[in-house]
């Protein structure tokens, strides 16, 4: 089994709709930073080093980043997602 992968730098306050990957399910591993999924009704905060399993038959997930007033932040995400061979 083989995967693709797509990274994405977020800046303060940026917003991505997984929408945007072409794949029903997938991982979200965040690499650098913090980030606010929201996802079938729940809000869940991840930070560097942690993952989140998405599955888009249920429903999108919106992944933003903090804004913590003038301090500028940068959240460095992969997601993933294992394909068959």
């Amino acid at each position: 089994m083989s995967q693709s992968t797509w990274r994405f730098q977020l800046r303060n306050g940026e917003i991505l709709n997984t929408l945007d990957i072409p794949h029903k399910a997938l991982t979200v591993h965040i690499l650098t930073g913090e980030a606010w999924v929201s996802h079938n009704g729940q809000d869940i905060v991840l930070h560097s080093g942690e993952s989140l399993a998405v599955n888009q038959d249920e429903e999108a997930a919106i992944i933003s980043t903090p804004h913590f007033g003038d301090t500028p932040t940068l959240t460095t995400l992969i997601f993933e997602v294992a394909r068959s061979a």
